[in-house]
């Protein structure tokens, strides 16, 4: 239970009652006295009862009629303090006091009825019930005055009658109302003693309440901190009391270590004088880097701080124990990446740079600088004010590659076409780069690595040049081919609009593969797609689809009449007389043309109807053109003049 501060509680105890003002701390009191109250009130109703029945005993000993009423009266007694015997220890602490009240009435109203019926009691009985209800009654002050007075009046009106009063009845009401007062005053004064008593007692309980809480906080804390604490005895190092952070850290028991000599846990034991030493004069050392020796035979590096506590005669060290082994492990490790880091940087036949994100060059190792055409890092450094502007060729690179590097937080492979910074060359490079972030997590700066690509670019070209060309004619292939009409096709599916793919078969060449050899045939394949350049639109792609066949995509026409000129001039040139290497071959060709998105619209399906309109224009006599939409069988052209081969 804790109770009201000494001071406070004091100074709110009622001068006149001797209880406390505040309604609180009077409930807590009467809470911590309950056990005495129930006590007091269970000696109250035995007494009664005991008195009480023993009075009843004598009176029923006799026969006199006249002491019926006595018998009553003595008789409620009785059996009230039996009942509040009965009772007290069972009602909850609310009813402890009416309880006693009660029985207090019926003790009074029985006494002013025996006065009545035995006036020979006299005197005594007015003056000693009063008295016993201020004196043995454990009731609250205004409940104790209220029954004393009461029982006062009943007790003298009982004696003095009511007729006029005596000389002698009227001292004895003021005698009477002496007495009240009187025993009121005491009353009052040993309520507030017992309060005050209370007071100190509960403080002092409160006291001690929370100096065990502090030990065992204390006592928690000690044992629940995560590093090795230890309390040692100053001047011979004997072990007094370790956490468990410690035992765990040796996997040594506490019950073993207490006892036991921190000396012997140092590797150097002369690093235990000069800790003590350092403590008797400074008190408190932190930071103290020693060895210690583990259970196992091993060393662990630590980190010793500890304080000195108590007087020289038995002061005791109280130490804390931190293993730095992994931390200079790291360190050591961190160290070596550094140098190699640093080898690493400087010998690297890669770049290697720090930038800031606005563009400002930070680090530049002797291979990047040598790449940009300067003889150190600090001259590049100094001529590089924005890399966005000075270095990529294509304008906005930059900010792609800010943007790869905000989503991603790393770029691989981001190849652009750059200058050498001071020869203005263009170049193509590869760069490899990361973000490194501070602790907040915002950027700090771009590290990274480059590698010239441009032997690698052309390559790339070369390649995608001979995977999409054919290689005899140099023209488009048909993967190309494929591919562009696909384009065409979508661009037509969102935007509208149509193109056209013109299928071309060269007529009698297999004779004249067979009659000259396939040189001559290559030689003639060759001509025969330089002519077809010659007579197409710069935006048309011509395609080699097949040995003798070729493909023309056409997006830039007005009307079916402008394919028929197109088909018409194919025609015309192809007929021209082929000399190749001294042999003459005359050749023709026939041309089917199917048109986007009325005849198909999917790539395949487009070629599908142009070379059927191929095979009706050879089943027509050859040297001819037919579309695959028949309704366009109308849209002819006259021939036209004969166009040269070299033409």
């Amino acid at each position: 239970m804790t109770a009201p501060d000494d001071k406070p509680a004091n100074s709110a105890i009622s001068a006149v009652t001797g209880e406390f003002r505040d309604r609180e701390a009077e409930r807590r009191f009467r809470h911590d006295h309950m056990g005495e109250t129930i006590a007091q009130a269970r000696f109250l109703f035995g007494l009664g009862a005991v008195v009480s029945g023993v009075f009843l005993a004598a009176n029923l000993a006799l026969t006199e009629a006249a002491l019926a009423p006595v018998i009553l009266a003595r008789g409620a007694v009785a059996a009230a303090s039996l009942i509040g015997l009965l009772l007290v220890s069972r009602l909850a602490e609310r009813w402890v006091q009416p309880l006693i009240i009660g029985w207090a009435g019926t003790v009074i109203l029985a006494s002013a009825f025996l006065q009545t019926v035995q006036p020979a009691i006299g005197e005594v009985a007015v003056f000693l019930v009063p008295a016993l209800v201020y004196l043995v009654m454990p009731t609250m002050f205004a409940a104790t005055v209220a029954m004393a007075l009461a029982g006062s009046v009943v007790m003298f009106a009982t004696h003095a009658g009511w007729d006029a009063l005596t000389g002698a009845e009227l001292r004895i009401a003021v005698a009477l109302v002496l007495t009240n007062a009187l025993f009121g005053v005491l009353k009052s004064r040993s309520g507030r003693l017992l309060r005050k008593t209370w007071c100190v007692a509960a403080s002092h309980r409160q006291t001690l309440a929370e100096l065990k809480t502090s030990r065992d906080m204390l006592e928690q804390t000690f044992m629940a901190v995560p590093t090795p604490l230890v309390i040692t005895a100053l001047d011979n190092g004997r072990i007094i009391k370790v956490n468990e952070a410690a035992e765990h850290f040796n996997g040594i028991p506490a019950a073993e270590l207490i006892g036991r000599s921190s000396v012997e846990f140092y590797a150097d034991p002369g690093d235990r004088a000069v800790l003590t030493n350092r403590l008797r004069a400074e008190g408190v050392v932190r930071g103290f880097r020693t060895n210690v020796r583990m259970q196992d035979g091993g060393e662990r590096a630590v980190l010793v701080s500890a304080g000195r506590i108590g007087t020289a005669a038995d002061a005791t060290i109280v130490t804390n124990i931190i293993d730095i082994t992994e931390i200079e492990k790291r360190e050591r490790r961190l160290i070596a990446a550094k140098s190699e880091y640093q080898a690493l940087f400087e010998n690297s036949v890669v770049g290697i740079y720090r930038s800031t994100p606005g563009g400002k060059m930070l680090r530049a190792n002797p291979a990047l600088v040598r790449f940009n055409g300067y003889s150190t890092e600090s001259e590049l450094i100094a001529a590089v004010d924005d890399i966005a502007a000075e270095w990529y060729v294509q304008p906005g690179r930059r900010e792609q590659w800010l943007q790869l590097m905000r989503e991603h937080g790393r770029v691989t492979d981001f190849v652009s076409e750059v200058y050498r910074h001071r020869t203005r060359e263009r170049v193509w490079i590869s760069e490899n780069s990361w973000t490194v972030y501070g602790d907040d997590g915002e950027t700090l700066y771009f590290e990274g690595t480059l590698i010239e690509a441009t032997d690698r670019k052309r390559a790339e070209a070369e390649y995608q040049h001979m995977a999409s060309h054919d290689q005899l004619t140099n023209l488009a292939n048909r993967w190309l081919l494929m591919e562009r009409l696909q384009q065409a096709g979508a661009w037509v599916q969102r935007h509208g609009g149509r193109f056209a793919v013109l299928c071309v078969d060269l007529d009698r060449f297999k004779p004249v593969n067979d009659a000259f050899g396939h040189a001559t045939g290559d030689l003639m394949l060759q001509e025969a797609a330089r002519r077809l350049r010659s007579v197409c639109r710069a935006e048309d792609t011509v395609a080699r689809i097949g040995g003798d066949e070729f493909a023309v995509l056409s997006t830039s026409f007005a009307e079916p009449r402008d394919l028929a000129v197109t088909a018409q001039r194919i025609l015309d040139v192809l007929a021209v007389p082929f000399v190749l290497d001294g042999p003459r071959a005359v050749i023709g060709a026939s041309i089917g043309i199917a048109i986007a998105p009325s005849d198909a619209i999917e790539a395949k399906d487009l070629l599908a109807r142009a070379d059927e309109a191929l095979y009706l224009a050879k089943a027509d006599g050859r040297n001819c053109y037919r579309f695959a939409d028949p309704s366009l069988e109308n849209v002819r052209m006259d021939p036209l003049p004969q166009v040269a081969a070299g033409s």
